[in-house]
C-alpha cells in the first residue's frame, strides 16, 4: 500500500507536475494507493472552494481513518526541521 499525503495528491491532480508523475509511477508500479480522510477532506475542501469537481481518481480512492492516537504517533515520527525548515531569529512564525 502507499499511503498519500495531501501534497502527493495535489501533485497527481496538476497536469505537467514531475513529482506528481513520479508518484503515479510508484502507484503503477507497486499500486494499492490509499490516503488518510484527513487528507482526503483537506484536499475535498480545496477543490469545493475553487468549484472544482471530484476527479474520479479520489471517488474511488481509499481512504483510512486518522485517529487521536494517530496524530499523536505520527507526530511523534516527523522528522526534526532542517535548518531550511527553522523559522527566521526574531521571527513570530
Amino acid at each position: 500500500m502507499i499511503l498519500l499525503d495531501t501534497d502527493a495528491l495535489i501533485e497527481i491532480l496538476q497536469k505537467d507536475s514531475r513529482r506528481g508523475e513520479k508518484a503515479l509511477n510508484l502507484i503503477e508500479e507497486h499500486g494499492d494507493p490509499a490516503t488518510t480522510t484527513l487528507c482526503l477532506h483537506e484536499l475535498l475542501y480545496g477543490l469545493h472552494k475553487r468549484g472544482v469537481g471530484i476527479p474520479e481518481m479520489l471517488r474511488d480512492l481509499t481512504a483510512l481513518p486518522f485517529t487521536r492516537t494517530d496524530s499523536l504517533l505520527s507526530a511523534q515520527l516527523e522528522p526534526e526541521p532542517n535548518s531550511e525548515d527553522k523559522p527566521p531569529a526574531g521571527s513570530t512564525r
